[in-house]
């Protein structure tokens, strides 16, 4: 009764097209079907911070999870290993060449909202910053140089919440989205 049920139905309806295997002619099988999602939330993560993973590929994931019926993506853009999103204010926070512009995020949202899936970005804080502290090292309870994380588990140092300064940077970088 909705568009986005109608777009489910018309992914389920692909999905029953199968081919003759002697007069190699496609057909679509009788059959009865109730077809609703068992969960509101039906999603999947994408870990973009530590496996830096493409325009491309996230487009390609939309694509299945849209025949998957999934609903919710949710994007893990920050971590220790990375910060995969352009920030034009602070534009220290994108040392890399592996991130999405602003043009790539509209579009990544646009193409998720004709598929009926909900972007959810994730941006790790306090913890799991050590690339914040690449260009900004003064958000850092060490101010000091710090470097790309390489491994895995937990990093010392975390954003400092006894400064005001970190307050109104998060403030900003976030209205700036």
């Amino acid at each position: 009764s909705t568009l986005t049920g109608v777009i489910r139905g018309l992914s389920t309806f692909v999905q029953l097209i199968e081919k003759d295997a002697s007069s190699h002619k496609n057909y679509i099988p009788c059959v009865n079907i109730i077809d609703r999602p068992r969960f509101p939330w039906r999603g999947l993560l994408l870990d973009v911070s530590r496996h830096w993973m493409s325009v491309n590929v996230v487009e390609r994931t939309l694509n299945a999870m849209e025949l998957g019926k999934l609903n919710v993506l949710h994007l893990h853009l920050s971590d220790d290993q990375g910060f995969r999103v352009e920030s034009i204010e602070h534009n220290l926070l994108h040392d890399r060449k592996d991130f999405f512009t602003q043009k790539d995020i509209r579009y990544l949202v646009e193409l998720a909202k004709q598929r009926r899936i909900r972007i959810v970005p994730e941006f790790d804080i306090p913890g799991h910053t050590t690339s914040w502290f690449i260009g900004y090292p003064e958000l850092a309870t060490e101010p000091r140089p710090h470097q790309i994380e390489t491994k895995w588990g937990v990093m010392k140092p975390t954003m400092d919440p006894t400064k005001d300064s970190t307050y109104e940077f998060l403030d900003s970088f976030f209205l700036s989205l």
